[in-house]
Order: C-alpha cells, then sequence, then structure tokens
C-alpha cells in the first residue's frame, strides 16, 4: 500500500532556518538511498543551498524545485510549520515516505510497507525534569498511502485548529488523531525510527557510546538540539571516532 518513493523538503526559507546543508545531510540522505536501493528519492526545495553536498544528491535523487508554497490560509509561526504542513500535503497526493533531513536509514522499510500508514513514538527528558514522558508520534518519519484518510484527517485539524506551540500539530495533534482512530495507523514502538531522544540520555547514546541498533528502522538526530555536534563532522573526523553515528557513517562512506 505504501509506494517505494522517499522525499525531503529543505529550504523553505532562504536561511535554511539557520541550518545550512552540511556533509552529515548529504550521507543522512544518500543512506537511504543504500538501505533502499530500489526507492525513488526525491529531494523538494523552495530556496536551493549553495553547498556541493546538496549538488551531489543528484547523483541518486532527483531535485525538484517547489515553485509555490501554498499554506492554505494558515498563519504559521515558523517556517518549520510550514514544512511540516506541507509533508502532509504532498503524502496525502502521492504516497510514500517522508523523512527529515536528520534521519539515518538503518535497514529497509520494506517489510512495512503493506500498512496504510506508519508512524513512531517519541519520548523524551524535558529539561528540568527526572521522568521520560511521551511527547506523542514524531512527523519525523512517516510511512503513508495515497489519498490516506489518517492524513486527510490531520491536514484538516491543520486548518481548523493550527497552534504556535512547537510541537502541538507535528507530534501531539497525531498522536490524539491515533487514540481516536487506532485502526488507521499503525503505530511502532520509539526504537523503530526514534530509538535515542532529544535528551541529554539520547545525545550521549548518539555521540559519545556505540549504543545498539538492531531495532531500528532508522535513527533521529535532533539536528535542532545537536547541530553544533554534526556539522563539525568531516570524513576525516568521521573516520577518527567511535560512536553510534560515526559508526554508521564509515558504512555509508
Amino acid at each position: 500500500m505504501i509506494p517505494k518513493f522517499i522525499f525531503y523538503i529543505f529550504g523553505i526559507d532562504s536561511f535554511f532556518c539557520n541550518k545550512p546543508f552540511s556533509y552529515f545531510h548529504y550521507l543522512n540522505i544518500k543512506s537511504a538511498a543504500v538501505t533502499n536501493p530500489t526507492y525513488r528519492i526525491h529531494i523538494y526545495f523552495k530556496h536551493k543551498p549553495n553547498s556541493e553536498w546538496f549538488d551531489k544528491l543528484s547523483e541518486f535523487c532527483e531535485l525538484i524545485e517547489i515553485q509555490e508554497i501554498f499554506d492554505d490560509g494558515i498563519k504559521f509561526e515558523y517556517p518549520e510549520h510550514i514544512g511540516d504542513y506541507l509533508r502532509l500535503k504532498m503524502l496525502y497526493n502521492t504516497g510514500g515516505i517522508y523523512l527529515d533531513i536528520d534521519t539515518i536509514c538503518i535497514r529497509p522499510f520494506d517489510d512495512i510497507l503493506n500498512y496504510e500508514c506508519v508512524m513512531s513514538k517519541e519520548y523524551g527528558i524535558k529539561d528540568g525534569e527526572n521522568q521520560i514522558s511521551l511527547s506523542g508520534l514524531c512527523n519525523a518519519s512517516i510511512l503513508t498511502s495515497p489519498k490516506n484518510y489518517f492524513i486527510n484527517m490531520w491536514i484538516n485539524d491543520y486548518k481548523n485548529n493550527y497552534k504556535s506551540e512547537w510541537n502541538y500539530n507535528s507530534v501531539q495533534m497525531s498522536y490524539k488523531l491515533a487514540t481516536q482512530y487506532p485502526s488507521l495507523i499503525h503505530v511502532l514502538p520509539s526504537s523503530s525510527f526514534f530509538k535515542y531522544s532529544w535528551d541529554y540520555e539520547g545525545r550521549k547514546q548518539l555521540f559519545e557510546l556505540e549504543s545498539d541498533i538492531s531495532d531500528c528502522y532508522s535513527i533521529h538526530l535532533w539536528e535542532h538540539r545537536n547541530f553544533n555536534i554534526l556539522n563539525t563532522y568531516t570524513q576525516e573526523t568521521i573516520k577518527n571516532t567511535n560512536n553510534t553515528v560515526c559508526n554508521i557513517y564509515k558504512k555509508i562512506i
């Protein structure tokens, strides 16, 4: 039911949300091609970055400029929220697999393509707290069939209930819908896509230790918190660093 089609969105604003396209982004997207060699991969962009690594993506991806972004009258607080909404509109039209560009693919998605919609839970320890809590269903990885009913309901909630709160529509709303309509979505455990979170423990597992990723389809790198680490990675530093992320990158390189 889910097409073998992976896509990414980048460059919604001309400042690239203050996270320019970097070498680690290239490796993340290349991991999708290496792990899923029979899938089509598209990169959609509104503003094209001046980056040799972005240009190099054309060796295994199709780079497609977004001519016009339709916001359906929603007054988005952040450019990231525009991307959140746009991925749902595109998924509804074509189906497939949406991934954030700070996602590394670990193993093929083949055995979860027979569902109509697939997402994974996100957990984390909030700053100033000591207890891990459920954030919702994270929209950094979404697999869906075309014209999917769950995705359509999510789009309508954006139109009717948009909030400027950072993760309300992108993480909390999807979880509320999944709780109301559990038959419409296959919810995977957090280890499938988000085994290591954005919190201090997750950062340690990703960037200090050599952690177990055997149960992961992909891992998310939470660049909104870890960009300063990831942006230092070069072929040389990756070669000489042993941690969860760099050990995956070595195989891709």
